[in-house]
């Protein structure tokens, strides 16, 4: 469960930072 809830959380910052990166593109 642990890893589960890590993977969701790791997915959202790895969403978060793509689109940062493309609004400062």
């Amino acid at each position: 469960m642990f890893f589960v809830s890590l993977h969701v959380v790791s997915g959202f910052l790895l969403m978060t930072f793509v689109s940062i990166f493309f609004h400062q593109g």
